[in-house]
């Protein structure tokens, strides 16, 4: 009978969705780059190497792209990565202004703000603690033009992005007017994570009491059968 009633509620345990989350995608471009991404190449880290930054990171003068098939049930993701801004990047207000980067997922923007290597009061984003790594410090490129670097999964709006799709874009991207790219302007990602959360609501005490009786009502039946 003990038995019984153990293995039963260890099926309906089973049958009822837990929430957490799960690391889909990690990449640091050591070992190259893999053929999920798409729009940039890979190359040396150089002076970025001692901010968190690995030997190697992703880089391009326009655009970069990240796409994943086959991800498990989830509800929203969690984008974690390292962004090098590097040489003259102009910010809002200047006449080669603005110059913007950006994030997309499956073609909707979640983050649109200006940097600028000259004054960080001439760009519209603001790190939160511990997002900023370094800047007004040449680390690559030009020489005498200064560059930064950001921890962005700090920031809050990569958590608990809406989604629940079994594919997977992400897009990084430069535009504005004052956009140059070439050799003048560009960027590069590290150190990227992608996390899938999944949320189940816990069952109200009515749903555990309809099952707690089912339980019982089909240990009654068993015994019943036993006599």
């Amino acid at each position: 009978m003990k038995h019984f009633v153990l293995m039963l509620s260890l099926l309906i345990l089973i049958s009822i969705p837990f929430s957490g989350s799960a690391s889909a995608y990690q990449f640091d471009f050591e070992s190259g780059v893999p053929s999920v991404f798409s729009g940039g190449s890979g190359a040396s880290a150089s002076g970025y190497s001692g901010y968190g930054f690995g030997g190697s990171f992703y880089r391009s003068s326009n655009s970069l792209s990240l796409t994943l098939t086959g991800l498990t049930a989830h509800d929203s993701i969690d984008l974690d990565f390292f962004l090098a801004v590097i040489d003259s990047w102009d910010g809002s207000n200047t006449s080669v202004a603005p110059d913007y980067f950006n994030v997309s997922i499956d073609g909707n923007i979640i983050f649109h703000e200006t940097f600028d290597n000259f004054s960080s009061s001439d760009q519209s984003y603001t790190a939160p603690a511990g997002g900023l790594l370094v800047r007004d410090t040449n680390l690559y490129g030009a020489s005498g033009w200064p560059d930064s670097a950001y921890n962005m999964g700090i920031d809050s709006v990569f958590n608990n992005i809406s989604h629940t799709s079994s594919s997977l874009t992400i897009a990084w991207y430069a535009d504005g007017h004052g956009w140059q790219g070439g050799s003048d302007e560009y960027f590069a990602i590290d150190n990227i994570d992608v996390t899938l959360n999944k949320t189940s609501p816990t069952p109200e005490p009515a749903t555990m009491l309809l099952l707690g009786s089912g339980i019982l009502g089909l240990a009654g039946i068993w015994r019943k059968k036993r006599r």
